[in-house]
C-alpha cells in the first residue's frame, strides 16, 4: 500500500498543481509581452527619428547646392560687370587704380564666402554620420559648428553687399570723367 501511495500522490500534484503553474506564467507572460512590445515601439520610434533627421540634413544640404548656382551667377556678374568698367575707364585714360584694388578686395571677400559655405555643408554632410548611435554628442557638436558657420556666411555675405553698394559704388562714380557741360 505504501508504493501505491507515492505514484498517487505523484499523479495528483502533475493533475492539480501543474496548471495553476502554468496560469501563473500565462499572467506574467502578458506583462512581458507588453514589456517587449513597447521596446520595439521604441526602437522604431527612435529609428524613425533618425531617418527624419538624416532627411532633414539632405534637405538643407540640397537647398545649399540649389542656391549655389545662383550665387555664383550673381558674383560672376557683378565681377565681370566691374572689369568691363575698369576697361572702359581706360580707354578714356582715367585712373583705375582704386577700383583695381576694389575689385581684388571684391573677389577675397567672395573666396571667403564661397569658403565658409562649403565648410557649413562639409559640417552638415559630417553630422550625417552622427545621427544616429552612441555619438550624440558628437551629432550635436557638428550641428552647433554647422550652425555657426552659417552664421559666418551670412556675416561674409553681407560684407559683400555692403562693400559694393558702398565703397566700390562709390569709387566707380568718383572715378568716371566729368563730363564737358561748357558749350564752346
Amino acid at each position: 500500500m505504501k508504493k501505491i501511495i507515492l505514484p498517487l500522490f505523484l499523479l495528483t500534484f502533475f493533475v492539480f498543481a501543474l496548471p495553476s503553474f502554468a496560469q501563473n506564467t500565462e499572467k506574467e507572460n502578458p506583462v512581458k509581452a507588453q514589456k517587449q512590445n513597447l521596446k520595439t515601439q521604441l526602437e522604431e520610434i527612435k529609428t524613425q527619428a533618425c531617418k527624419n533627421l538624416g532627411d532633414k540634413i539632405d534637405k538643407k544640404i540640397s537647398s545649399l547646392e540649389e542656391n549655389k548656382s545662383a550665387k555664383e551667377t550673381v558674383y560672376k556678374n557683378l565681377v565681370s560687370r566691374i572689369n568691363e568698367i575698369i576697361s572702359k575707364l581706360k580707354l578714356k585714360n582715367v585712373d583705375t587704380a582704386t577700383l583695381e584694388k576694389d575689385l581684388a578686395t571684391l573677389e577675397s571677400l567672395i573666396s571667403t564666402y564661397w569658403t565658409s559655405r562649403d565648410a557649413v555643408i562639409t559640417k552638415l554632410n559630417e553630422s550625417k554620420n552622427f545621427v544616429c548611435g552612441s555619438s550624440q554628442g558628437e551629432y550635436r557638436a557638428r550641428i552647433q559648428e554647422a550652425r555657426t558657420l552659417q552664421k559666418t556666411v551670412l556675416d561674409n555675405a553681407k560684407a559683400i553687399r555692403d562693400f559694393v553698394s558702398g565703397t566700390l559704388r562709390q569709387n566707380i562714380k568718383n572715378s568716371k570723367p566729368a563730363r564737358d557741360t561748357s558749350n564752346d
